[in-house]
């Protein structure tokens, strides 16, 4: 109590008080600025590790030396010479409450107030076409994107991305409105004009703020895909210098080299990326042939190669391509670009996917994070990075910082949206990656995977009614996209409804031969030999006619296929199978849960009741519930599983959780925050 006294007298303990709430304001402070001027990244840290070194000497210095009216003295010894309380404490209790006050002003005005956009953000928003000819609208988008990617080499400018800056196109909102939406301090506005050969450029930076233009020039050229290009850099170049950036690549402090010298190659190549931007089967397939004309126009166009790799990826992302199909024509094709021109940041964003689609997830995350470093304000490497960390490494929790600053590069996209809805799922949070997936469909009402998220994730909560509406919206919109339909095959499963259910798995079967949904749909209803024919015919490799060739893209046909095999009486066959998928899921440096409950379903098909139990028990503390519908509930390896004892006290624990989920669900849709069913 001496000791305590002793502290209160020499106002170590105010100090310390005064200390800590004006470190914690120097931190907001800090943090504000950095977003205003764009201070380098350890500033902040500095900042704090000053702070924490000089409590304790700020504290030593209180306990000796006392603040009086006739300046700084040394304490004294008499403890009834300066009683606690006296001028000095009463002056240290003011300035307490002052700071405080302060402290609480800067934390209401950072939670209510408008976020200030960095200095150094910009929005490039789609060139007007003033051609007589409305066709050549892709000719001036596609210099407008072509600007953007050029800025956005810059690691010290944020760039918002074309599917947010481009979605305003058309809808007439003044810019400070967009620039609020996009959260940016400047845009770029433009228009070109294409007549004859020759071809007219201008562009505009506007201070959104202010609606005031601080920097316009207009080009007129001959019609060349090198002056195209030289335009195109020297806009890039007057922007990043007016906002005091630096561009990395193509700009002033590299050597600027057009990328292709053809006009017809470039024209094709900025019609791909139309038609790459609608992301529907058709337009998917279109923009695949036109970088193959611009290709043929210039076989040493890189930008060319990287835009047929990624097509046929998207082809396959999106469920219109089988894997094989996709690689075989994508990987030669991101080797080439990057042989070409090894700058392309995309390109090694690319590579990560090929590599995630080919099991080789430490190498992919090499890649992606190269892509980034080249290319800080590529969302698509963002996105695809956390994608990997939630399906590849089982790390849901990791992904979500990164598919946010994915979100702050590209705001209105919903399939980022969509993405970050899936790594709060996979954390458990269902309701809050429910409320994402409706965002998404809020900023695009015909983004169709959306609909196939919202649904699933009612069905994974157990709103049937909910999940039918929305998974019937998105068929209805989307009849012949495998993404949208293929939930209706999990539904139709849920409510034991065999014909509709198997209907669907042999529609999805002639849509993406060999799909999981539906082989996994195929023998949950004992339809095994249907279930083997599909997987020998579409997966060579699992058949056991050799060692069994289980990758990642096969891990959940071989484990359906199994049971297949071991219904029919091909017991041995089925048994190398379950061997070779655990050993795949013992890799290094992967999580199990990116394979959710299916470590649990192979020991009880292997007959270990107690470790299935053990990894199902483990797997649902660590926050697994999107997956407990299909791979617990309906899962037809886990029948051994459904009359423990154990199991029902887990299952209790899954199904009081989302109970609750859904009840907040339904406080959402009370308060407006996810739009119910529809009248």
């Amino acid at each position: 109590m001496k000791l305590w006294s002793e502290l209160r007298r020499r106002n170590v303990l105010r100090m310390a008080a005064l200390y800590l709430v004006t470190s914690w304001l120097i931190l907001q402070i800090t943090e504000v600025l950095s977003g205003l001027i764009g201070v380098p990244d350890w500033v902040g840290p500095l900042v704090l590790a000053m702070l924490v070194i000089g409590l304790p000497i700020v504290l030593v210095i209180s306990w000796f030396f006392e603040i009086t009216e006739s300046g700084i003295s040394r304490d004294p010894a008499d403890v009834k010479a300066a009683p606690a309380g006296g001028p000095t404490g009463r002056q240290l209790d003011f300035i307490i409450i002052s700071i405080l006050a302060a402290a609480i002003l800067v934390f209401a005005w950072l939670a209510w107030w408008p976020e200030t956009p960095a200095e150094k953000s910009i929005a490039v928003m789609a060139f007007d076409n003033m051609s007589d000819d409305p066709a050549q609208e892709y000719f001036s988008n596609g210099v407008s994107e072509e600007i953007l990617g050029m800025l956005a080499q810059s690691p010290g400018l944020r760039v918002v991305s074309r599917s947010s800056s481009f979605s305003f196109k058309g809808k007439h909102l003044d810019l400070p409105t967009i620039a609020r939406q996009l959260k940016v301090a400047h845009i770029l506005e433009g228009s070109v004009r294409k007549a004859g050969n020759q071809v007219r450029i201008s562009a505009q930076l506007i201070e959104a703020r202010t609606d005031s233009h601080l920097w316009s020039k207009t080009y007129e050229r001959e019609l060349t895909a090198a002056n195209v290009f030289e335009i195109q850099t020297q806009i890039a170049s007057s922007i990043a210098n007016r906002l005091n950036a630096v561009l990395t690549t193509g700009g002033e402090s590299g050597v600027r080299h057009a990328p292709t010298r053809s006009l017809p190659a470039l024209e094709s190549l900025l019609l791909g990326k139309q038609h790459m931007a609608l992301r529907s089967r058709r337009s998917l397939t279109r923009a695949a042939e036109y970088f193959g004309e611009a290709l043929e126009e210039d076989p040493d166009y890189a930008a060319a190669w990287l835009g047929l790799a990624d097509a046929n990826l998207l082809l396959n992302y999106y469920g219109h391509a089988g894997l094989d199909e996709a690689l075989q024509i994508a990987a030669p094709a991101v080797e080439k670009a990057l042989e070409l021109d090894d700058r392309l940041g995309a390109a090694y964003a690319s590579l990560g996917l090929i590599r995630i689609l080919r099991g080789n997830i430490e190498g992919a995350a090499s890649a992606l994070s190269r892509a980034i470093t080249m290319d800080p304000n590529d969302a698509k490497a963002y996105h695809w990075y956390g994608d990997m960390l939630i399906y590849g490494f089982g790390d849901p929790d990791a992904a979500i910082p990164m598919l946010q600053q994915a979100r702050v590069l590209d705001p209105l996209s919903p399939v980022i949206v969509v993405t970050l809805g899936e790594a709060y799922s996979n954390t458990g949070n269902l309701a809050e990656g429910l409320r994402l997936y409706r965002k998404a469909l809020e900023i695009d009402p015909e983004y169709l995977a959306g609909f196939r998220m919202l649904g699933m994730a009612y069905l994974s909560l157990g709103d049937y009614e909910q999940a039918e509406f929305w998974l019937d919206e998105g068929v209805r919109r989307g009849p012949e996209e495998f993404g949208v339909v293929f939930g209706k095959a999990f539904l139709y499963r849920a409510l034991q409804d065999e014909e509709n259910a198997v209907t669907i798995a042999r529609r999805l079967q002639a849509m993406v031969p060999g799909n999981n949904v539906s082989l996994v749909t195929l023998v949950s209803f004992g339809r095994d030999q249907e279930a083997i024919e599909i997987g020998e015919r579409d997966w060579p490799g699992l058949s056991c006619k050799d060692e069994p060739q289980v990758l990642r893209s096969n891990v959940f046909q071989a484990v359906n296929l199994s049971l297949a095999y071991e219904r029919t009486g091909q017991g041995d066959c089925s048994r190398m199978l379950l061997d070779a998928i655990l050993a795949l899921m013992e890799e290094r440096g992967i999580s199990p849960r990116a394979f959710g409950f299916l470590e649990a379903e192979i020991h009880a098909r292997q007959g270990d009741i107690p470790r299935a139990l053990a990894t199902l028990r483990s797997s649902v503390e660590s926050g697994l519930r999107a997956q407990w519908m299909s791979q617990v509930e309906q899962s037809p390896h886990m029948e051994a599983l459904r009359d423990q004892p154990g199991f029902y006290a887990i299952r209790d624990i899954v199904h009081e959780d989302l109970a609750r989920q859904l009840a907040a669900v339904r406080d959402m849709e009370k308060q407006g925050e996810i739009t119910p069913l529809a009248d």
